[in-house]
């Protein structure tokens, strides 16, 4: 398989992100067998070399957990098991000042769904 090919399924994934990490979830969640008494969660800041922001972009100007600022950046998101099985992740938008708000990944009381909540 040729690099071109893998970049032309990337917006596909982008796109049906949320609906391929409930589905891998969903198929994992007894296969793995698991245990949801305990979760973890994790955010950092990812910087780039670059104050180019465009508006609506994932990537803009902001504060990082790492103090650095007038850089683009993003915020990734991890949410894992009691035994570091990874859950569900986001990339979110870095808001310009120290308070970070953020959409949390979590897992529903109810069995199969992987919720966004505030």
């Amino acid at each position: 398989m040729e690099l071109q090919h893998i970049y032309r399924t990337l917006d596909y994934l982008a796109t049906n992100n949320d609906i391929i990490q409930t589905h891998i979830y969903n198929k994992n969640r007894n296969l793995f067998n698991y245990q949801l008494d305990v979760v973890f969660y994790d955010v950092t800041t990812f910087y780039f070399d670059s104050e180019v922001q465009k508006e609506g972009a994932l990537r803009q100007l902001g504060y990082g957990k790492d103090g650095k600022t007038g850089k683009t950046q993003i915020l990734f998101s991890l949410l894992i098991d009691k035994t570091k099985c990874p859950l569900a992740f986001k990339f979110l938008k870095v808001i310009s000042t120290k308070a970070i708000l953020l959409k949390v990944p979590l897992i529903n009381s109810k069995p199969n769904t992987i919720l966004s909540a505030l």
